[in-house]
């Protein structure tokens, strides 16, 4: 994954920003900050959208080719020329209000470009540098969005932001990967790298297999190293989070390390399921969420005036 003057709601419906758990982590922060977390996600959701639009479409192919120049478009009304899309000049004017850099943009437009170009990723190292956009990017835009005790436009904040961006944001990337995996293979896309397949003797037929229910032991071994290396970044943001808690307001602390807590439960779960993925996907019920958010709260001591205006917002009030 985040003072200025058009804060009115600029959507006056719910939005799917594809990632409710960040939704439930910025629902706790004062007005100002909410409505600029939704703005930019907002954003991102529609410009993610541009690729997913030509999902289906053929590699090389003349749709591919026009969603990228659809994203160059995009790209350039962010940095101010053109006006077609309106949620990039929000954004703008967004990161301009609060002096927050571009620099994730560009980065998660990379991830998007190879999208449109690639299928899967050959080696592990090649998913390792996509991240960089598809998930360090994002979970950068919401560290930035953090009310901070100090400026946060020193370089020793952001050395401290990318402590943190990088592991909470591979631990959170990697266990999406793990909940959607048949409905990703479903619709054509496969996260698991090639190289990694093959450590494991994974082939096509074996994630068909997994994907209608019926994993093999090559699978579920394949699935239990990325679990056990999902975990070792979920250690890491628990320990980068620790150190960076100080320079955050009380409401910065406790989202950030929702964050972390709701991940984990959802990593959890799938550690539940000793390996076999599900096949449509794997929510938390409501209540399950509320228990962790309210255990959360007692933990760090939240003020509770604060705590009831986040879940009214997400009509979770007790």
């Amino acid at each position: 994954m985040s003072g200025h003057s058009h804060l009115t709601a600029p959507f006056a419906t719910p939005l799917d920003i594809k990632n409710p758990i960040l939704d439930i982590a910025a629902s706790f922060w004062p007005d100002d900050r909410y409505t600029a977390f939704r703005t930019l996600y907002g954003a991102m959701r529609k410009l993610d959208d541009i690729v997913d639009e030509v999902a289906l479409a053929p590699f090389g192919g003349v749709e591919r080719r026009r969603a990228t120049a659809r994203l160059d478009e995009w790209l350039g009304c962010l940095h101010g020329s053109g006006a077609r899309f309106p949620e990039a000049a929000l954004a703008r004017e967004t990161l301009l209000s609060l002096r927050l850099p571009f620099a994730p943009w560009e980065n998660l437009a990379q991830a998007m470009r190879y999208d449109l170009d690639q299928r899967g990723f050959p080696t592990f190292m090649t998913f390792a540098r996509y991240t960089k956009g598809a998930a360090v990017a994002p979970a950068t835009v919401f560290l930035q969005l953090l009310r901070h005790n100090e400026s946060a436009e020193s370089d020793a904040h952001a050395r401290a932001i990318r402590s943190v961006a990088r592991p909470l944001a591979l631990f959170s990337y990697m266990t999406h990967i793990l909940r959607d995996f048949a409905r990703d293979f479903r619709e054509g896309l496969v996260y698991f790298p090639a190289d990694f397949r093959r450590r494991f003797g994974v082939d096509d037929d074996s994630l068909a297999r997994a994907a209608d229910g019926g994993a093999d032991l090559r699978f579920v071994s394949m699935v239990a190293e990325y679990c056990r290396i999902a975990s070792w970044y979920r250690e890491r943001a628990g320990d980068a989070i620790v150190a960076f808690e100080g320079r955050l307001t009380d409401d910065g602390r406790f989202s950030l390390r929702l964050i972390w807590e709701l991940y984990t439960q959802l990593f959890e779960r799938i550690h539940e399921r000793k390996f076999a993925l599900p096949t449509e996907g794997l929510e938390i019920p409501r209540t399950e969420v509320l228990a962790r958010i309210l255990g959360a709260a007692t933990r760090l001591g939240f003020p509770n005036a604060t705590l009831t205006r986040g879940l009214t917002r997400l009509g979770m009030a007790v």
